[in-house]
């Protein structure tokens, strides 16, 4: 399983799918930007993927990630 793979599934585990956002779930936003990075030849780190997230994004992110 690769890196992105286990983030998935871990952010699965914690109920991103179950957080609305804009244009479907947190965990289906969070996938389009991970695409969206690898498709700009850039790491998955979190500093990258601020640039990019919107303040909502990041609240949604952190309600996942600190329950």
């Amino acid at each position: 399983m690769s890196t992105n793979d286990g983030v998935r599934v871990w952010l699965r585990r914690h109920g991103a799918e179950q957080i609305t956002h804009p244009g479907g779930t947190l965990y289906a936003h969070l996938c389009r930007v991970s695409e969206r990075l690898a498709a700009l030849g850039r790491s998955h780190d979190v500093q990258t993927a601020g640039l990019i997230a919107s303040e909502q994004v990041v609240r949604d992110a952190e309600r996942v990630l600190r329950p």
